[in-house]
């Protein structure tokens, strides 16, 4: 089963995305804190996270760097109300734009787990080091 973070500042959104996520059967791990995430993640790794854009301390971009130093790779997705921006930032993580389909949201952290999969299946035990032989 994966497990997935959800970040944001507006608990209801994380309410809406936790059942979605749990009806999917992921694992989800929840809070409404940026450095909460991080914390979270020392302790249980994740497969993957969605997080809003606009928080606080650190916004979403900030923390998905975070998140890459702890697990680099880690797919990761940025829904906001601020697309644009978010954009503007970080051309190459995924952006949804507020209100977003709970269900398009799932089946894009599913297909961006099946990508890492693929990989690392490719890789094999021998080739680690990200060589496709």
């Amino acid at each position: 089963m994966h497990h997935i973070l959800l970040v944001d500042d507006n608990v209801a959104i994380t309410y809406l995305f936790e059942n979605i996520f749990t009806l999917s059967n992921y694992r989800v791990s929840v809070v409404n804190d940026p450095f909460a995430a991080l914390e979270i993640v020392r302790d249980d790794p994740i497969d993957g996270v969605v997080t809003d854009f606009s928080m606080p301390r650190m916004n979403g971009h900030e923390l998905i760097q975070r998140l890459h130093q702890l697990q680099p790779g880690l797919p990761a997705i940025i829904v906001t109300g601020f697309a644009n921006e978010a954009l503007r930032v970080d051309g190459r993580i995924p952006v949804l734009n507020k209100p977003v389909n709970a269900r398009e949201l799932v089946q894009r952290m599913t297909n961006m787990l099946r990508d890492v999969e693929t990989v690392k299946s490719m890789r094999g035990p021998e080739n680690s080091d990200g060589k496709v032989s």
